[in-house]
C-alpha cells in the first residue's frame, strides 16, 4: 500500500471485509483523522505523503458462505 496501490478490497466468504485507502497526506487534517480513526475498526496510518485508511469488518452472522456478489459492488467502490 504505502508504494504502490491507492486502493486495497479483501472480501471473505467467512464474513471479514477489509478496505484500505492511501490518500495525499495533505488532504487529511491529522488531528480529525486521528479523531475518527483510533477504534477497532477503521485506523489511519502515516507514510511519507500519505495517509492510509484502513477500515477492516469481521461480521460472521451476516456471512453469506455460499455466495460470491463481487462483481455488483466492487464497480460502486472504483
Amino acid at each position: 500500500m504505502e508504494e504502490y496501490f491507492d486502493v486495497f478490497v479483501y472480501v471473505t466468504n467467512w464474513g471479514t471485509h477489509e478496505l484500505m485507502l492511501r490518500l495525499p497526506r495533505g488532504l487529511l487534517n491529522r488531528a480529525i483523522t486521528d479523531a475518527y480513526c483510533s477504534g477497532e475498526s477503521l485506523g489511519a496510518r502515516y507514510t511519507g505523503d500519505h495517509v492510509i485508511i484502513d477500515y477492516c469488518s469481521q461480521d460472521a452472522e451476516g456471512a453469506d458462505l455460499d455466495e460470491d456478489d463481487a462483481d455488483g459492488w466492487m464497480s460502486a467502490l472504483t
